[in-house]
């Protein structure tokens, strides 16, 4: 079952974890509606020609868990949601048009899954 947060949402102070090298992320996939489709797996670039932005309430979170931080964390998430999916996890697996927040603290980064890599993306936080 997805949950249907707020895209991007402030962690809460709740939620902090004591040692700081444990962050928590989150992850967003396009909720499957049709208006979505034209964006669904497509690039930054492509949005970007066909001037379509990231928006939030185009997205739907469907899992949030905690790592250890590291330099290589998106592509350590990366690998883990195409090879190894938590026993919980209902999205598909992370690919293109696919969002990662990372939490750090009161501190919250957001990544478009890109073509190549991930991207910064800057949405609004709630």
């Amino acid at each position: 079952m997805r949950n249907q947060r707020t895209l991007f949402p402030q962690v809460k102070r709740g939620e902090q974890t004591t040692n700081t090298n444990i962050i928590t992320y989150e992850i967003y996939q396009l909720k499957p509606d049709i208006s979505n489709h034209e964006i669904a797996f497509m690039s930054l670039e492509y949005l970007e020609e066909k001037g379509i932005k990231v928006e939030r309430e185009r997205y739907e979170l469907v899992y949030r868990g905690t790592v250890v931080d590291s330099p290589d964390i998106l592509d350590h998430l990366y690998l883990k949601f195409n090879t190894d999916q938590p026993s919980d996890f209902t999205g598909h697996s992370l690919s293109i048009s696919d969002i990662v927040v990372i939490n750090k603290g009161i501190n919250s980064t957001a990544y478009y899954v890109d073509k190549i890599g991930f991207t910064e993306v800057a949405c609004p936080l709630k």
